[in-house]
């Protein structure tokens, strides 16, 4: 089964080749005891590590199994070593960090066997070496004989057909030398036993043959083999792997030896993962800050189209007129054209068709899209007693009744939009749909008195306090002219059928308060103060008007004066004869047609606001030449949005450099960890490459400490961060009058310690590669 022909092994030392072994042909049977002796530096040790894959020859042909070698690639190696050879050595090699079981164990973590499966098979070989009450002990707490007793333990858990034992009573006692013999012995009867020593003595009483080497050469062979080649042997062996989760473990049970030095390294390393998290965190809330005041500092820096605006574009047929010049490196001056260009006047028509095309952008581009009509409801208010007012403040004579006071349409449906400018000081906010009012106070949480006083309170006494319950309690209704006109089926007009404010407020519709906000301590939007309603408000308004009798019989007769079946246009109100305008006047004030006068949209974000305009000015592609608008629009404030865009780029570009060298600096730090790990664990490479664990599976043992070792620096950076960030937000706000200038959450923390995981994971892999390359037998000669 194992053959050796004309094998020849040198070393290169300097300039000199030595040869450690030379024309060495040997046959063994498959169970047998075969002593190997001879003087130091005979070859002994070097011809047991080419039987066991360890080592390579120079020339000449090792077959397993009448297999030749000679193609065998590394893992052909690691996988004979993994299941077909077993190592004992004189100085033991077991792993420190490990207790009994688990270093019998190490083995079958290469095989594919499962947790249950491994533990049983080690008790089983623990027991066949007498050591079944020692599998938790500690390595530390073993006599040498029974250290030998566990390496034999670890080389027979596999089951493996060649037993290599180098020097394994060299360390030992007598009385240890003998146990160990006699396991040996007693193994020989179903495996081949080859091992190397010194005694003579020991050879001849126990071995079955024994082979004397000399000069790196067989002097002699007290019970030769020759095998039969005509018999074929057909092996299958599963290929040797180690999974990442036993990678951990192993890798975890060696940190756990070193707690104190996996803390200091992992807070050093921290250092650099705290940067970045509060790079993270600042650039959060420095980007939510400057969103939040894009947002709210004016509805004119939402997009806007209106009806009616008016602006000049350069004639087409005209000479051309680049509207913006580009930058130009030419070392020669040109003259610039500056005569006067032809230009066309565009004027905007804010159509039905435009607002449904509007409607039909994109979530991912506009946060918003508030569509303002012309004409509007009139509301009214019943106080707590019983007292019905117009809410009207324009009538008000107190010069604090400006424009933002009136009471009007909310500009913003988006609840999160909202919550971004405003703070929810009592209620709920709306939804789209509701038929449904907010109040909006000013920054001291104060209403005009003159406002209070439309509500039925007594405004002007300053020292009273109004509870939000009071104030979202009054009963407020919406009114608009068709709800106050029923049809004369005398006349076939339609008259006004109430007289006095109190028969208007009955046949209003009821809009209650339900929320009561106030402008965010950071917002720059404008403070307001009234009643806003929410667009479900105004549709229901419109949808009512568009299915009444007025709404309908006045169509029908605008239709037939321009059909020609009537001779007169007429109103629904009267029998007067009428112009087209005066009818078009009838048909605004009565809200019989709504006329969309402004659109505002409110861009998802910075880089959204340059695809809206490219989505409007597409618009007329749609139209045919029956349609009429446009959407080119005057955008007064792209420029600006621009320049902040850039400074935010700029801005993003400084916090992404930051932070990468705060991941170099943890990165560096964990490379050289790994590395000091490399070193302090080269006996442990040796012994996972004489088990059978290929060049991959070292490289994982390392990767997997140095992922340990960043998952504890990514949780002590977050931890760290969570600890850091009131206080700086506080510092902060006391420098900038900013709230919450870092925004760091859970999701960032569980970004942050992935990406712990996988900088410490890239910044071992060169040390981790390093340890893969290690020659085994130099590492098992490692002090």
């Amino acid at each position: 089964m194992l053959e050796l022909t004309d094998i020849k092994k040198n070393y290169i030392v300097g300039d000199q080749i030595i040869t450690a072994l030379s024309d060495v042909n040997i046959s063994f049977r498959e169970k047998e005891f075969v002593v190997v002796i001879g003087p130091s530096g005979c070859g002994k040790s070097t011809l047991l590590n080419l039987i066991g894959g360890l080592d390579t020859f120079t020339s000449g042909d090792l077959k397993i199994d009448k297999i030749s070698t000679k193609n065998y690639k590394n893992r052909d190696w690691d996988t004979y070593r993994n299941h077909k050879i077993g190592f004992v050595f004189q100085n033991y090699n077991l792993i420190s960090h490990l207790n009994v079981i688990q270093n019998v164990e190490l083995a079958l973590t290469l095989t594919g066997d499962n947790f249950f499966s491994r533990r049983e098979k080690a008790k089983i070989a623990l027991k066949r070496v007498g050591l079944e009450e020692k599998l938790n002990s500690k390595i530390s707490h073993l006599s040498g004989g029974q250290i030998q007793r566990v390496a034999i333990a670890r080389a027979i858990v596999t089951n493996p057909s060649i037993l290599l034992a180098d020097e394994p009573t060299g360390a030992l006692d007598s009385k240890s030398s003998i146990q160990i013999l006699d396991i040996l012995k007693e193994l020989s009867k179903d495996k081949l036993i080859i091992m190397v020593t010194h005694n003579i003595e020991q050879a001849t009483k126990y071995a079955d043959r024994t082979v004397s080497l000399l000069d790196g050469k067989i002097s002699n062979d007290t019970n030769p083999y020759v095998p039969d080649n005509k018999e074929k042997i057909n092996v299958k062996n599963r290929k040797s792997k180690m999974s990442f989760p036993n990678a951990l473990k192993l890798s975890f049970n060696n940190l756990k030896t070193k707690v104190l030095r996996t803390l200091v390294a992992a807070l050093g390393g921290s250092i650099g993962i705290i940067g970045v998290a509060l790079v993270i965190g600042v650039n959060n809330g420095f980007l939510s800050f400057v969103n939040t005041v894009r947002s709210s500092s004016s509805p004119s820096s939402a997009v806007q189209v209106y009806t009616g605006q008016t602006f000049s574009l350069p004639d087409p047929n005209d000479r051309p007129y680049p509207l913006e010049a580009p930058f130009n490196d030419n070392d020669f001056i040109k003259s610039q054209d500056t005569r006067t260009h032809a230009t066309i006047t565009y004027t905007n028509f804010v159509s039905g068709k435009l607002v449904d095309y509007i409607k039909k952008l994109p979530s991912s581009l506009a946060k918003d899209v508030t569509v303002l009509y012309q004409y509007t409801p009139t509301f009214y208010v019943l106080n707590s007693n019983n007292v019905i007012t117009k809410l009207d403040y324009s009538l008000s004579n107190s010069a604090l009744a400006t424009a933002n006071s009136y009471i009007s349409e909310l500009l913003f449906d988006d609840k999160e939009f909202v919550t971004d400018i405003y703070d929810l000081l009592y209620g709920r906010y709306p939804s789209q749909d509701e038929l449904a009012t907010i109040l909006l106070v000013d920054d001291r949480s104060e209403l005009p008195d003159w406002m209070l006083n439309r509500f039925g309170f007594d405004g002007f006494d300053y020292d009273r306090k109004f509870s939000f319950e009071e104030i979202t309690s009054l009963k407020i209704k919406m009114v608009y002219e068709t709800l106050l006109y029923d049809l004369d089926p005398e006349t076939n007009k339609y008259y006004k059928t109430v007289s006095n404010t109190s028969e208007i407020y009955e046949k209003g519709i009821e809009v209650p308060i339900v929320g009561i906000l106030r402008r965010k301590k950071n917002s720059v939007y404008r403070s307001e103060r009234g009643i806003r309603f929410t667009s479900g408000v105004s549709e229901y308004m419109r949808h009512d008007i568009e299915t009444s009798s007025i709404y309908e019989d006045q169509m029908n007769n605008l239709f037939d004066f321009m059909i020609g079946k009537n001779k007169k246009l007429v109103s629904v109100f009267d029998d007067a004869d009428h112009t087209f305008p005066e009818i078009q006047d009838i048909l605004l004030n009565y809200g019989l047609v709504q006329v969309p006068y402004l659109i505002r949209i409110y861009q998802e974000d910075s880089l959204s606001r340059r695809r809206i305009l490219d989505y409007l000015l597409s618009f007329n592609d749609t139209l045919s030449e029956k349609d009429v608008g446009y959407s080119i629009y005057l955008d007064t404030v792209d420029r600006t949005q621009l320049m902040v865009d850039q400074i935010l780029g700029s801005v993003n570009i400084v916090m992404i450099a930051v932070a990468v060298v705060c991941l170099l600096i943890t990165g560096s730090m964990i490379c050289i960890i790994t590395y000091v790990s490399v070193v302090e664990r080269t006996k442990e490479i040796g012994i996972l490459r004489a088990l059978g664990a290929r060049k991959r599976d070292v490289s994982l043992v390392f990767n997997a400490e140095a992922v340990i070792i960043g998952f504890i620096t990514g949780l002590l950076g977050v931890f760290t961060t969570f600890l850091l960030a009131p206080f700086l937000n506080k510092t902060l706000y006391n420098l900038t009058d900013i709230d919450d200038i870092i925004i760091f959450n859970w999701f960032h923390a569980v970004l942050i310690v992935s990406i712990s995981i996988i900088i410490t994971f890239i910044a071992s892999s060169l040390p981790a590669h390093f340890a893969s390359k290690k020659n085994p037998v130099l590492c098992l000669r490692a002090d």
